[in-house]
């Protein structure tokens, strides 16, 4: 019965440090805003930065992730989540 505690317990710790995230980038945001490079683009600026393109699901599922990956002692699955999102974010900076 101790495992499912165990279980229970990391979850709800993993969870509950996953609402620092964001408070913690509301603060960085305002101490240091994107301003927009121009004038003529600033509307469009706003529109490029406002949204969070699904950040808080991603987030929640890779806590999961990396919960699941830590207790079962799969390193490999953390360093190949990791590369995938370095892949994208390359060839997202490249084009």
């Amino acid at each position: 019965m101790t495992i499912y505690w165990q279980v229970f317990g990391g979850l709800l710790l993993t969870y509950s440090l996953g609402l620092c995230v964001g408070p913690l980038l509301k603060c960085i945001q305002r101490s240091a805003p994107l301003n927009p490079p121009n004038a003529a683009l600033k509307g469009k600026w706003q529109e490029l930065t406002k949204g969070n393109e699904g950040g808080k699901l991603l987030g929640d599922l890779e806590r999961l992730l990396f919960f699941s990956a830590f207790w079962m002692d799969w390193p490999a699955v953390i360093a190949a989540w990791l590369a995938f999102k370095v892949a994208s974010k390359w060839n997202a900076w490249t084009t």
